[in-house]
């Protein structure tokens, strides 16, 4: 496992490029929005990490730091119940907008945001804070051994960490062929850095390029067949893959052990004449899985969500 990239200084460039672009600020508010047929998932992650912090029942005063805080829509939740607040994000527009959203707060020095990257040292002493919440920002992690040893230093003895991430094996890729065939190739390669769903990034951005570079050039290796679903990006940001074991040794081998473990959806329903067919269909998995009945299905939810303590 690659816990450190060879060039971070490039991934911090990359990641704060792309997230002070104009394209990422859909996340102030349309990401999260209802009518956005993508943001079921990302809203039952949150409620489910608010819930565990709420089972935390930790005092009133407590305070609580949130890594890549966004366009701080778990921040006013997080302020809403009695908590001091901070947020760190490494765009500034995003910590501007969570500033606007709790700025009664911040007013009242109960909360503040920092811009900064979630992978340079705090500006905070050890042990300043009760409990950390990071959704869904980990898979822009270069280096995870500084990641995790900050968090760690940062928190109280016997406090906890509150994570959502999405898992690179989610069940709602048997709807698509060739993001089921992705996974295989994660399953085979032990991929752990996301590529592109076409048959060519498949071939050549994991383990299997190094028998198939010789033909990288060829007539069809780059037909519309194999190059299908394939996405220049313009940031070159390599993400992390995370799968439930993934996390859990990761987690070990950093000094934190699992305390809870869930997840959260399974399918994306589009708005089409499947639409209840998918809805049902994700309502009763996610029935089985939060009332443990059927425990092993957190390891193809769309996220997995763990709170893990500090040992």
């Amino acid at each position: 496992m690659k816990l450190k990239l060879k060039d971070q200084s490039k991934q911090d460039k990359e990641v704060a490029g792309w997230w002070n672009s104009e394209k990422t600020k859909k996340w102030h508010d349309f990401t999260y929005d209802i009518n956005n047929p993508l943001s079921n998932h990302l809203i039952l992650r949150q409620n489910k990490i608010i819930n565990y912090l709420r089972e935390l029942n930790l005092p009133k005063d407590s305070k609580i730091l949130e890594l890549g805080c966004g366009g701080g829509q778990t921040a006013i939740k997080i302020c809403e119940m009695g908590y001091k607040y901070v947020g760190m994000d490494i765009s500034k527009h995003l910590c501007d907008e969570t500033e606007r959203k709790i700025k009664e707060y911040v007013n009242l020095g109960k909360a503040e945001v920092i811009n900064q990257s979630i992978e340079k040292e705090y500006p905070y002493p050890d042990s300043e804070f009760d409990a950390c919440i990071v959704i869904g920002a980990s898979q822009y992690v270069g280096d995870l051994e500084f990641y995790f040893k900050e968090i760690k230093r940062s928190l109280k003895k016997d406090s906890y960490f509150l994570i959502a991430q999405a898992n690179m094996y989610p069940l709602f890729a048997i709807q698509s062929f060739r993001l089921f065939v992705r996974n295989i190739f994660y399953k085979l390669c032990d991929q752990e850095f996301w590529i592109s769903a076409s048959f060519k990034s498949m071939l050549f951005e994991t383990k299997f390029g190094n028998y198939f570079r010789k033909y990288e050039n060829s007539k069809f290796m780059n037909s519309s067949f194999m190059t299908e679903g394939e996405q220049n990006l313009k940031f070159a940001i390599k993400k992390r893959l995370y799968s439930r074991s993934r996390l859990k040794k990761i987690f070990n081998l950093n000094g934190f052990e699992v305390s809870k473990e869930t997840g959260a959806t399974f399918f994306w329903p589009k708005k089409n004449y499947l639409y209840w067919l998918w809805f049902s269909l994700d309502f009763i998995l996610q029935k089985l899985l939060d009332f443990r009945i059927f425990p092993f299905l957190m390891n193809v939810s769309d996220n997995i969500i763990f709170i893990v303590k500090k040992k």
